[in-house]
């Protein structure tokens, strides 16, 4: 399968509040991208075109400087778009709706009146059981990473310290490097709450359009015994790989300081993240 967008196809679908939704088509016949861009940061998706037939439309939220917004795609015969108690600002077949949370009703408004849009991902449902088993070294569960994020990922040995995952979906603040350490924590399964450290890797095509993103794992999943403040001189240290770890972010914290804000252009052959 071919990953990645043809930036010949990258075009502005909605713009409103200072947030810019843009799509693209994918390499493969039924993929779509997606791109907002805002003064916070920048958001990237992607997925099949065939959920606008589907469901009726594609959407997605992104939060950035304290505010949510829903964006999404949908169809020529959509006239407008409200999303909870909000009207949607409606593009050329993007919609942007500012103050919204995941889990607000989407009404699409066509011809032949309204309809909602069936929204299963974001339908509450009690953590899987079967995203890691005793008898299997792999995951398939929903993980939080970087304190805030959450996304989905499959990863195929939990204690190997190499583990790779591709998320479907991220968000990227606009100051953030193309590599950088975070916490991942596993949310559900026999091996819930054990977490491990990961470069998060922002992939770039020969051109610099950002082609997804990557999570490189430096340590194996598990649950260090950390010491304690009152007595943290009195315990030994985090055994390896953890240790070296840390070890490697402290050491790291100058180059990680955030490099200043190129000024947003509209994506073209470079693309948008």
């Amino acid at each position: 399968m071919r990953h990645g967008l043809d930036p010949s196809s990258v075009r502005l679908v909605a713009a409103t509040a200072g947030i810019r939704h843009y799509v693209a088509r994918g390499l493969e016949v039924d993929d779509l991208f997606e791109f907002t861009i805002d003064s916070g940061g920048r958001s990237a998706s992607h997925g099949p075109r065939s959920t606008i037939r589907s469901h009726g439309a594609r959407v997605g939220w992104t939060s950035t400087n304290g505010r949510r917004f829903a964006h999404g795609v949908v169809p020529d015969s959509v006239l407008a778009v409200r999303v909870g108690a909000v009207e949607a600002v409606l593009g050329e077949n993007g919609f942007i709706a500012v103050g919204t949370a995941p889990g607000d009703v989407v009404v699409l408004t066509t011809a032949d009146g309204e309809r909602g849009v069936d929204l299963p991902s974001f339908r509450p449902r009690a953590p899987d059981p079967n995203a890691s088993t005793p008898d299997k070294p792999g995951y398939s569960g929903m993980v939080e990473y970087a304190q805030s994020g959450r996304t989905h990922l499959e990863i195929d040995d939990l204690d190997d310290p190499s583990w790779r995952a591709k998320p479907s979906t991220f968000l990227r603040s606009a100051n953030r490097p193309d590599v950088w350490t975070v916490g991942v924590v596993l949310l559900e399964g026999h091996r819930t709450g054990e977490w491990a450290f990961a470069d998060l890797v922002v992939q770039r095509d020969k051109t610099a359009s950002v082609t997804g993103v990557e999570f490189r794992g430096t340590t194996a999943f598990g649950r260090p015994d950390w010491p304690g403040f009152e007595d943290v001189e009195a315990r030994p240290e985090p055994p390896a790989p953890l240790g070296d770890a840390i070890d490697s972010i402290i050491d790291g914290m100058a180059p990680l300081v955030p490099p200043p804000d190129h000024e947003d252009e509209p994506p073209s052959a470079a693309g948008s993240d």
